[in-house]
């Protein structure tokens, strides 16, 4: 069934034409049609029309790399600007772009009058990132040595791709090679600039942290703790190097020298040696049997050590050290019996050998000379006898210490003489100690012209220290970093004995030499080229390290790390990396600054030779992924164009300054008498600072491009005034002058004083009127409800403080016209809510 509604129409100004039959057939908006009429304007001034549908159009923008850089755009139509929008529930704003992530979104626009549209938006995901495992390892061969390398796999994404140990240098290739051990952020990029980055630490050698505690005198309570780092965990320990265990403390132990085992995680295993001494200081004990006499030697004593760390090792000369505590065959007499620990402490006592026997007997016991000095020592024991003793080692000056220190190299005889004066002499000799027996292993240069040398020896007085320039010594025997040439190994005993041995280290090496020019920007048009020396020609060159070639250049390259192998003619090979760097020949401009009205558009004259381009943001832009948008900001913005080629990128920036929408008014509409002047004004509502003005039509205009111009019309006008600012911005405004041929006092037939600000007062409107005399309204009753002399003031719709009820209302005005004739008028109004 249709429905019947009543549109009221009234006009301010008289005479009034009205279109009786307007009825409307169903429910919906109708924008009504406002025309100026004259008093000969045939009653058809006011129709209604539909509005059209609120909707919206929505295109959106894919994301890349599952990340935030979509875009939705929003044109709203059918409602009544200026819109503001909602994104996700967000906060409403100005502007119908918005920067999203991939997935669905929630849009809301609302018009002028409050009207509200919702709709979604799905945004699509073009594109994501890489990922990547390391798959090659080769670890460092020392803890600071440069000879590891990894090896990335990439997948996902879109090939190809780039990689990085930096985030800031890439290459091509996913080798990464002449690694130290450390922490590493491993990066690749693929050809959409998606980036994956991972942590990876590439271990090293093992180091260790070794305590321990001794063992109490003869009690197995010592102790060994080691802590191993910085290689591949998980570690296991073992006494011996047997049974591996997780735990690094071994507990009840004796004192003595043991070996430790540690394992790592990926099977390499370090070992070194540990003592653990006694905590008692070391001592000797010792018992005899005395010498029989029957004419042989036949005494003997037996030595005990106690404390210090076994092993021991006993002697009765102080030079000839046994394991075995016993010592037989001998003659009476007094011994010094000393034993040696295994951290060679020593300790010493006398014990005497008894016997009964007559005549003395006599041995001697030497100590020979250090090499060259005068440092030997005699010492001549008695045996049988009547002491005391005087002895001699020439037979003629005696003294009553056994001892003869100091003496050089010689024969001498060892003579004693008891106390009966009774002799006993046998023939010494002091000999030069030997010299160590020195024997040398070398290990030819490389292409550093560094070498090695291990320096091995027999013979002489341990402990033993070695020497290549027989000046410093040190106690290891290997020597590494010898340059090449002729070398002399020297040994030096404890006695200050040296021997030494010639040597030569030689260098054995195919050197080599890489030049390399960059490849542009996305291409692969880089090369190396080696030059070898050293070695025997011909040579073969690979970057595989499989297959060779005779020639020494490589072309056709993209950006990345190489490493080339060399062989010559007889087998001998080195390898030289180089870098194929990048000549980045990206250019890319974003133009000039844009200057702009708001509301209007423009194309951003950017150019680049890149291949992939993404502007930012990219509120206010037609297409983000063009060289050359076109742009239409709601506001002034600075533009950020990043183009890529390759794995090149370069990003630069554009201002696109943009005026506010200028506002404009030219009045308020106003009524005159044929032939009166008025000044017209064109107001500047938001200080958008015009500079020229227009007024059309010109017709009764003093000067139509002046801001206050004078009208001096000749029938009612509506003149409209077009404003411009130095940017180019326009504004146009416009004000209706209704012109009457004759004076009077107009008052409208009704009016609406319901708050909307649309004919919420009734005023009395005098034309020609020099003197106003008053304004009165009664109501039904004859009431009166409002009076006024002053015409600029009007009868708000109430009855004593209160809302009028609505009706009819009885007016009366009165005046005086410019010809100085009274003027009065009378009438009725309908006040409608």
């Amino acid at each position: 069934m249709a429905s019947r509604g009543l549109i009221l129409l009234i006009a301010l100004l008289m005479p009034f034409c009205y279109w009786p039959s307007l009825v409307l057939s169903q429910e919906r908006s109708y924008a009504l049609e406002k025309r100026v009429i004259s008093s000969t304007t045939s009653p058809a001034a006011i129709g209604a029309a539909p509005l059209d549908a609120f909707q919206l159009e929505i295109t959106t923008t894919p994301a890349s790399c599952a990340s935030g850089n979509g875009m939705v755009t929003v044109n709203p139509s059918g409602g009544v600007s200026p819109y503001s929008y909602s994104f996700d529930g967000g906060a409403w704003q100005r502007s119908g772009y918005h920067s999203a992530s991939a997935g669905t979104h929630t849009i809301d626009v609302r018009d002028a009058t409050g009207a509200t549209v919702s709709a979604t938006a799905n945004v699509a995901n073009n594109g994501n990132p890489p990922t990547a495992t390391v798959i090659d390892i080769k670890r460092p061969s020392g803890c600071t040595t440069r000879d590891g390398s990894l090896t990335l796999n990439a997948s996902g994404g879109t090939a190809p791709y780039s990689y990085s140990l930096d985030g800031s240098r890439w290459q091509g290739s996913p080798t990464f090679s002449n690694l130290t051990p450390g922490n590493y952020r491993l990066s690749v990029v693929d050809k959409k600039g998606c980036i994956y980055s991972t942590s990876y630490t590439l271990y090293g050698c093992v180091s260790l942290i070794v305590s321990g505690t001794n063992a109490t005198c003869s009690n197995n309570n010592g102790t060994i703790t080691v802590e191993a780092h910085d290689a591949n965990p998980p570690y296991t320990y073992s006494l011996g190097g047997t049974n591996y265990l997780s735990s690094g403390k071994f507990t009840g132990l004796p004192g003595g020298v043991y070996t430790i085992h540690v394992k790592d995680g990926r099977g390499q295993v370090s070992f070194f040696s540990y003592t653990v001494g006694y905590s008692c200081g070391l001592s000797l004990s010792g018992t005899e049997t005395d010498m029989t006499c029957g004419g042989s030697p036949d005494g003997t004593i037996t030595a005990k050590g106690i404390g210090g760390a076994l092993p021991y090792q006993y002697t009765i000369d102080g030079i000839h050290f046994q394991s075995n505590n016993i010592f037989a065959g001998l003659l009476s007499g007094v011994y010094t019996v000393m034993v040696k620990d295994a951290s060679n402490n020593r300790h010493q006592v006398d014990v005497t050998v008894g016997g009964n026997c007559p005549g003395p007997a006599v041995t001697a016991t030497v100590q020979s000379p250090d090499c060259h000095h005068s440092s030997g020592t005699i010492t001549v024991r008695a045996v049988r006898g009547t002491a005391p003793y005087v002895y001699s080692v020439g037979g003629v000056n005696f003294q009553s210490s056994p001892v003869f220190p100091s003496l050089p190299v010689g024969n001498y005889k060892a003579t004693v003489k008891d106390a009966n004066g009774l002799t006993a002499t046998t023939n010494v000799a002091l000999v030069n100690s030997v010299a160590p027996v020195v024997a040398v292993t070398t290990h030819d240069a490389d292409c550093s012209g560094q070498g090695a040398v291990i320096i091995q020896a027999t013979g002489g007085a341990p402990p033993l220290q070695y020497s290549l320039d027989g000046v410093s010594y040190q106690t290891g025997n290997v020597f590494n970093g010898v340059p090449i040439g002729k070398f002399t190994a020297y040994v030096q005993d404890t006695k200050s004995c040296v021997g030494e041995q010639t040597g030569e280290i030689v260098q054995r090496c195919v050197k080599a030499t890489i030049t390399s020019t960059a490849a542009g920007c996305g291409k692969s048009d880089g090369s190396i080229n080696v030059t070898a020396s050293g070695g025997t020609a011909p040579y073969i060159y690979s970057r595989d390290g499989v297959n060779f070639q005779s020639s020494p250049a490589f072309s056709s390259l993209p950006v990345g790390s190489y490493t080339v192998t060399i062989k010559d003619a007889g087998g001998l090979s080195a390898t030289i990396t180089d870098s194929v760097h990048l000549n980045n020949d990206l250019t890319v401009d974003a133009g000039p600054e844009v200057v702009l009205c708001e509301g209007d558009s423009t194309v951003i004259k950017a150019t680049s030779n890149g291949t992939v381009f993404v502007w930012q943001p990219a509120t206010g832009l037609n297409d983000p992924t063009l060289l050359q948008p076109t742009a239409s900001p709601g506001a002034t913005i600075t533009y950020l164009l990043t183009a890529r080629n390759g794995i090149c990128q370069q990003t630069v920036s554009v201002n696109v300054v943009v005026h506010p929408t200028p506002v404009l008014s030219a009045g308020q509409d106003t009524s005159i008498l044929a032939g009166q002047s008025f000044t017209l004004h064109a107001e500047d509502i938001n200080n958008s600072g015009f500079n020229s003005w227009q007024w059309r039509p010109p017709d009764g205009l003093d000067n139509p491009a002046s801001q206050d111009p004078a009208a001096h019309p000749e029938k009612s006008t509506v003149y409209t005034v077009t404003g411009t600012t130095d940017g180019g911005c326009t504004a146009t405004a416009g004000v209706s002058i209704k012109v009457f041929s004759t004076a009077n006092i107009y008052v409208p037939n009704a009016f609406t004083p319901n708050g909307d600000g649309h004919n919420d007062v009734l005023r009395a409107i005098p034309i020609g009127i020099r003197e106003f005399g008053y304004f009165a309204i009664w109501n039904r009753w004859g009431q009166r409800v409002f009076y006024t002399t002053d015409a600029g003031i009007g009868w708000d719709g109430t009855v004593g403080g209160r809302p009028g009820e609505p009706g009819a209302f009885v007016w009366k005005v009165s005046g005086i016209d410019y010809k100085g004739d009274p003027v009065q008028q009378g009438g009725t109004v309908i006040l409608i809510r």
